[in-house]
């Protein structure tokens, strides 16, 4: 996706989804990433000590292609936009592959 915004459809489910999804289309479309190339890549299970962080590295698969979460010691974890609270807590109405990002959820 840094290359192309648009490289990965993104689907959503609902009418509030369906709404979010048009949304992040038009600003994704609008909004250009400045090309980089990344010095390090991460997978499930890597750790971050190496840089001064305690986590481990999550996938977060079916969310978005690469999608990655921290978890920080057995009870805390970061998973960036895979939870929304816009009008409440809940799981994120995108998803990249919905067999993957439900059974992620039951995790």
């Amino acid at each position: 996706m840094i290359k192309d915004n648009m490289m990965e459809p993104m689907f959503a489910h609902g009418i509030l989804g369906k709404s979010v999804l048009t949304l992040s289309i038009k600003s994704l479309k609008e909004d250009k990433i400045q090309f980089f190339e990344p010095s390090i890549y991460l997978q499930e299970g890597d750790s971050l000590e190496n840089y001064g962080i305690w986590a481990t590295v999550i996938e977060l698969h079916g969310h978005t292609k690469g999608s990655i979460g921290l978890k920080i010691g057995e009870t805390d974890i970061i998973v960036g936009d895979a939870l929304m609270n816009m009008f409440y807590p809940s799981k994120s109405m995108l998803y990249g592959k919905k067999g993957l990002w439900r059974k992620v959820q039951k995790r």
